[in-house]
Order: C-alpha cells, then sequence, then structure tokens
C-alpha cells in the first residue's frame, strides 16, 4: 500500500484535502491580527478575560506541559475574531465544496519553550472524541498557527491518506497528553498493512491547515527556544447532523451565534470565497 502527497502544483487545495485528507494555506492571515492574537494568548492563560466568560481549561501538568483551553472565542473578542476570520471561513468552503460553515468548537494549544514529553498529543483521528455528530456528517478541522511552526516547536504530525482507513476502533490509545503518548506505528488500531509515515505539517505564523476528522495525527515535544502557539476551530457544513437525543455540550448551543457562529455562507452576500482568499503559493 503506497501512499503519495499531492503537490501543491500538482492539484487544487480541495483536490489535496481530498486525496491527502488535509491541506495548508501558509499565508491565510494577516499579520497584524496574529501578533495581537498571541498577546491575548498569553492574557488568557493568565486568567483574563474581557467578556467576563471562563474558558474550559484543561489540567496543566507542570510547567513546560501543553495549556489546553477551550471555547476561548467567548472569553476574548480578539480571539473570536481570529476564529471567525472570514478568509477560514471561505477557505474551508473552497475545500469542502460546502453552502454553508459554522463553527462549533475551539481548542486554544500553547507549548511552552523547552517543553517535555507532557507537552505532546498522541496520534489520534477526531471522531474518536467527537461520539455525538453522526457517522455520515462532513465534520473537520482548520488548525491555526499563531507562531511560526517549525519541526522543533512541536509540530502537528498527519499520516497522508489516513483517512481512507475509515474510523478505526479506539482501543487503548494511551493519553491524548500528559503521557504516555502514542505515535502513530504505534497505535494499536491500524489496519492491516498500513504504512505509516507521519508527516510533519510546517507553517508560517498566519498559515492555517485544514484536516479530515478521520485523519491520525497527534504532535510531539516543542524543544525550540519560544513557545509553539496554534487554536483549532472544529467546523461543520450543512451536511452534518448531531446524533438523535445526543446533548453534549458541544451540539447543545447550534442555534447560539455567539457560542456558534456562521463564519461563512455561500448563499450571503457577504465575504465570497474570492474577496477574501489569497493565499501564498
Amino acid at each position: 500500500m503506497h501512499h503519495t502527497v499531492l503537490n501543491r502544483a500538482q492539484a487544487s487545495i480541495r483536490e489535496q484535502y481530498l486525496h491527502d485528507g488535509y491541506c495548508t494555506s501558509p499565508g491565510l492571515l494577516p499579520a497584524t491580527l496574529i501578533e495581537q492574537a498571541s498577546a491575548r494568548m498569553d492574557a488568557v492563560i493568565r486568567g483574563e478575560y474581557p467578556t467576563g466568560i471562563a474558558p474550559m481549561r484543561s489540567p496543566v501538568s507542570g510547567p513546560r506541559a501543553l495549556h489546553k483551553i477551550d471555547q476561548v472565542h467567548l472569553s476574548d473578542p480578539l480571539l473570536r475574531d481570529v476564529c471567525t476570520h472570514p478568509a477560514i471561513g471561505a477557505m474551508a468552503a473552497e475545500i469542502t465544496g460546502a453552502e454553508r460553515i459554522q463553527l462549533w468548537a475551539v481548542q486554544m494549544l500553547f507549548k511552552p519553550a523547552q517543553g517535555d514529553d507532557s507537552g505532546g498529543i498522541g496520534f489520534h483521528q477526531d471522531c474518536w472524541y467527537w461520539p455525538y455528530w453522526s457517522e455520515d456528517s462532513e465534520v473537520f478541522t482548520a488548525w491555526i498557527a499563531l507562531s511560526d511552526i517549525t519541526s522543533e516547536s512541536g509540530p502537528m504530525c498527519v499520516v497522508p491518506r489516513s483517512h481512507t482507513w475509515g474510523a478505526l476502533s479506539q482501543g487503548p490509545i494511551g493519553a491524548f497528553t500528559g503521557g504516555p503518548i502514542l505515535r502513530a506505528a504505534e497505535l494499536p488500531c491500524l489496519p492491516a498493512g498500513a504504512k505509516v509515515a507521519e508527516v510533519p505539517v510546517l507553517l508560517p505564523a498566519g498559515g492555517v491547515s485544514f484536516h479530515h476528522r478521520l485523519m491520525l495525527h497527534g504532535s510531539g515535544v516543542n524543544s525550540s527556544p519560544r513557545p509553539r502557539r496554534a487554536v483549532a476551530l472544529h467546523l461543520r457544513t450543512e451536511r452534518s447532523r448531531p446524533v438523535q437525543g445526543a446533548s453534549d455540550y458541544y451540539v447543545s448551543h447550534l442555534d447560539d451565534p455567539d457560542h456558534c457562529p456562521v463564519i461563512y455562507e455561500r448563499t450571503a452576500s457577504i465575504h465570497p470565497v474570492a474577496d477574501v482568499i489569497h493565499p501564498v503559493p
């Protein structure tokens, strides 16, 4: 089983996403917004919430461990501007061919400089953590770089074409973060004969990657002298529906535009794709 990642020059970004399960847009967001967002990220970590609404903070296992803070778009207006930037919605529509893109969850991810093993994220499929969406739902992730993401900064790594393996059995996958962290090839649920190659997703600050809910991905330690900053947006198209009877927080606010804003709508006159997408080749 041999998998070839399509070259950007050989395919459209939509073709890349469909073929490889992920794609990137290196220069999607403006530098001024990213610079402001970095400062606001630090403020949220310190417990400063301009709106007065506290985000959902995961436990931090040590001074060099990953900070994972959810729903920061409710806590800080500037970070909300990042999460709802029209270029992201338009690019997501370009990739999926969707009529409508809605944001339904946000994760702010901060890896301190010179981190340790507690700063990694074990390899997983997002669908393992999203049981409240029906199996045929088009839900996916946009991953925003708020700092330069290098090979030393603990970048997200993907296994190209792993989205074609279907939903894998979660099984004993180890910790999501904090250890023990499993690499992709160590997962016990891989299909027979699967060729596993981890590919780092390297991006400049302001770049965005998109990945399929079935894409195997994870990340390692930030060994660089600078913090690694990112925000992951979980998105849905009109081709999605919650599991009948599901009452989880993340599908209980879909009608609330504060929690779950629509960031692109093709039938609306605002934000046509060509007006807001100017990716760096």
